[in-house]
């Protein structure tokens, strides 16, 4: 009896193993309900393993795509916060195939955006230290992890914070002119 050669061959596929990934830190570790705060995980053992394939996990739940920066790296962003959870944080947890889920993880605090209501006093020299108290509402929330000042670009670290008001000194500046004030509570 005669045997083909081809008889017994048949395409081969290959199986790729790979280490767990691990989540050993977030960076920024907080941001505003609203979502979408971009945040660099830290972790072990990343791989792109095919396009989209790469997320965060929140809660469990949400998956949010992840880029894989390097094999210590991702970024992703956050989504925006379900009134419904009853706590104000979220698990953070990556998937580089969309099926394997890391056991390590790392917390995403959320909090209410600070709002500035005013500025007193709202002017002074280009040389800068003035110190200003600023009025509002949400500056010394629990779950902010990083309070600052900004004038334009320049960031300044606050004095004095509550919930309602905080001193900053103003930097000194090149040019005179207006410069646009603003809070974060995660840098």
């Amino acid at each position: 009896m005669k045997y083909s050669k081809d008889r017994f061959n048949s395409d081969t596929f290959t199986y790729e193993y790979f280490s767990d990934p691990t989540v050993s830190a977030i960076d920024p570790s907080c941001g505003p309900l609203e979502g979408f705060t971009q945040i660099t995980v830290s972790g072990s053992n990343y791989k792109e393993m095919g396009f989209g394939k790469a997320k965060c996990i929140f809660n469990d739940t949400i998956y949010m795509n992840a880029t894989v920066l390097d094999a210590a790296t991702l970024v992703c962003d956050t989504p925006p916060f379900d009134s419904q959870n009853p706590e104000q944080w979220y698990r953070v947890a990556v998937t580089l195939d969309g099926d394997f889920v890391s056991e390590s993880y790392a917390i995403f605090n959320y909090y209410r955006q600070p709002q500035i209501t005013s500025i007193v006093p709202w002017n002074g020299p280009m040389k800068g230290g003035t110190v200003s108290t600023v009025t509002g509402t949400g500056f010394n929330q629990t779950n902010i992890c990083k309070f600052v000042v900004r004038y334009e670009q320049k960031h300044l670290l606050a004095s004095e914070i509550t919930s309602l008001s905080f001193k900053v000194e103003s930097p000194a500046v090149n040019v005179s002119g207006a410069v646009v004030v603003s809070v974060s509570g995660n840098n």
